[in-house]
């Protein structure tokens, strides 16, 4: 539960620098905000745990790949996508990568963009926002010997760190698919409900899904399913609704406390959900078939979880019989 409530405080914190931002921009405070703010968000992660404040990190690595993303610019989505596989690295090779992405990121800053006239101090604000951090983070992998998932030791040699073993490029690549699988469907299922038909969709979507996952395999996929899960939470925060926030919240939280446990619990997760789906919402005229393809698309990854539950029973009850 320790871990389910520091992931939440993560992802609030996250949700809260995008609202912080937000104000900065209305206000006209990017920039004397801008190093301020650095040392907020340091000072809140700073006493999560050795582990869980660089798994944090990691989380704001890929927010701050979506920096220029309102420029619609496919160079843009190229940068989030760098932005995905350094944080990756980061998290299953060495936290050296995510110094790399902090540190790299005000150089991305001089790029020529066009920008709303009330973002135009936005480039220099993120210099004075992101250095602050790649050099705490330089500092943190340091001192307090921070260590990646997938790396046997830490090594004295920074850019020794830096190399990726046949192992962990294979978790890597499989993290990578997770993400890449995440991105696929939000477009497609934002697009077929833009177009009504999630309805028809939604259950050839979930059966990519499960499969696509059955196929990665585990540890990757375990960890998958609760970034997905989460999402799943998520469907309906973007209406700006408390109550859907709160559910968000709930989702992160009961998915980071099921992943080592009972597979009936993600089950319940997303059986919950296609009530909660069918749910009067505040949506726009051209999503109104979400309620029901969100509901439609939870059933297959259910099934597959109470019929993955029932499987370990059934193996570990052979197992003791045997015995």
């Amino acid at each position: 539960m320790k871990a389910a409530l520091k992931t939440a405080y993560v992802v609030l914190l996250v949700v809260l620098a995008g609202f912080g931002i937000g104000y900065a921009i209305k206000a006209n405070l990017l920039i004397a905000c801008a190093f301020p703010f650095s040392i907020v968000v340091i000072a809140a992660l700073y006493y999560l745990g050795q582990r869980a404040e660089m798994l944090a990190w990691v989380g704001f690595t890929v927010w701050l790949g979506n920096t220029y993303l309102m420029t619609n610019q496919p160079i843009e989505y190229v940068t989030l996508t760098v932005y995905l596989l350094l944080a990756t690295l980061g998290m299953l090779v060495s936290p050296y990568y995510l110094v790399i992405a902090w540190l790299a990121q005000p150089l991305w800053d001089f790029f020529p963009r066009v920008l709303p006239a009330n973002q135009a101090d936005l480039p220099m604000a993120c210099i004075l926002f992101d250095v602050p951090i790649g050099l705490y983070l330089l500092w943190a992998i340091r001192s307090k010997q921070w260590t990646a998932l997938a790396a046997s030791e830490m090594q004295v040699v920074w850019w020794k760190n830096l190399s990726v073993n046949k192992t962990q490029w294979k978790l890597v690549l499989q993290s990578i698919a997770v993400l890449v699988l995440l991105i696929g469907l939000t477009f497609a299922a934002a697009s077929a409900a833009a177009a009504g038909s999630l309805n028809l969709l939604a259950i050839p979507l979930s059966m990519i899904l499960v499969g696509a996952m059955h196929v990665i395999g585990n540890p990757v996929a375990k960890y998958g399913w609760v970034v997905i899960t989460s999402w799943l939470g998520m469907t309906y925060a973007h209406t700006g609704g408390v109550v859907d926030a709160a559910i968000f919240f709930a989702y992160v939280i009961v998915v980071v406390y099921a992943v080592d446990r009972s597979k009936l619990w993600m089950a319940g997760a997303w059986l919950s959900f296609i009530g909660y789906s069918l749910f009067p919402h505040d949506l726009p005229h051209t999503y109104h078939a979400l309620p029901v393809g969100s509901a439609v698309f939870c059933l297959i990854p259910a099934l597959y979880f109470l019929f993955s539950d029932w499987r370990e029973r059934r193996a570990a009850n052979t197992a003791k019989i045997q015995d």
